[in-house]
């Protein structure tokens, strides 16, 4: 829509529906408001899809000028804030929101592309694919075993960390608290997370990669079930930087875990398969979250699903632990 709005091919060919879409607009402001306020989520995103379809339209019949369409556009930049994070959300209100755009582009690049250039394989990898020996393994599990437990405890794992992430901003915003706070509840989380990222790496390497993954899973566990009873600030910032830190933690576990339990050879589809079933758990928390909203009216069941999940998945790392040891004492005796 941007693209064809802001191109310099678009003409307007009649000015003749620049009053009905500000009208539209206007009038779906209304609407989204009312339903944020209600609680409506899902009735809101309709709204927002209500509206694009008639910009869509305008756009595709050339019937509204440029700078009418450059207002809609940024009055739906606005319509968009509850629902993005706290970046963009300031972004958006201090420069607009083509130049916030902008900016995030050159943010993203100018981080992610140097660190990009600072990543090698390992030679040791190199070596293990070129090698014509199989690597030996002294885990008493298979390694198709391994990815089976693993990719099983790991859709409940991401289930419970899915809902914070995903629904955090909402849930705080319907205490009361204002948008910029709850983004910046949720960045001080992800912030948080990225010290946890490297604390659950250290964990494996002092007491082992699946005790690691149990306690930094234990964590977020303990702490994911607290958001929706908190009502103080502080109460709020400590367990978000808790929980960021433990569930953060949770994810370089389950990388070290699955590198660790096969071989160089297998490690990389290791690794895909089983983030492909947390990828499942993050979308299946998301929707759970927002579904048990829809039924009850607030938070507190899919935060307490979220609770739940991260109890199936601690069971199931505790059988995964008993079976591991079992087929171990089988060997060595």
């Amino acid at each position: 829509l941007l693209e064809q709005a802001l191109s310099s091919q678009y003409n307007c060919l009649k000015d003749e529906d620049s009053d009905f879409v500000i009208n539209e607009t206007n009038k779906f402001i209304n609407k989204i408001t009312e339903n944020i306020e209600r609680f409506h989520y899902n009735k809101s995103i309709a709204n927002l899809y209500e509206l694009v379809n008639i910009i869509q339209d305008t756009i595709n019949k050339k019937s509204s000028s440029k700078k009418t369409l450059e207002n809609i556009f940024s009055k739906l930049s606005l319509l968009l804030q509850p629902f993005i994070p706290h970046l963009s959300g300031i972004l958006i209100l201090s420069y607009g929101w083509q130049s916030a755009y902008i900016y995030l582009a050159l943010i993203y690049i100018s981080i992610s592309l140097p660190i990009s250039l600072l990543i090698k394989e390992s030679p040791w990898r190199v070596d293990a694919r070129s090698d014509a020996i199989s690597e030996e393994r002294h885990f008493p599990l298979s390694e198709k075993a391994v990815v089976v437990w693993i990719s099983f405890a790991v859709i409940f794992c991401c289930v419970c960390m899915s809902v914070p992430i995903m629904h955090l901003v909402p849930l705080l915003t319907d205490k009361g608290f204002s948008l910029e706070f709850s983004t910046f509840v949720l960045m001080l989380l992800m912030i948080c997370g990225a010290f946890g990222r490297i604390f659950g790496g250290m964990l494996g390497d002092y007491i082992g990669a699946l005790p690691g993954y149990f306690l930094m899973s234990l964590g977020q566990t303990i702490f994911v079930v607290w958001f929706p009873h908190l009502v103080s600030p502080l109460g709020i910032y400590v367990v978000a930087a808790l929980f960021g830190f433990t569930y953060s933690g949770v994810m370089s576990s389950i990388l070290v875990c699955t590198r660790m339990m096969v071989s160089a050879k297998f490690g990389a589809r290791a690794m895909s398969l089983t983030s492909f079933f947390g990828w499942i758990g993050m979308g299946l928390g998301g929707f759970l979250g927002g579904y048990l909203f829809d039924i009850y009216g607030d938070y507190t069941w899919a935060f307490t699903i979220a609770g739940i999940s991260g109890f199936i998945n601690l069971i199931v790392l505790s059988f995964f632990f008993l079976q591991i040891r079992r087929k171990r004492n089988l060997a060595l005796n």
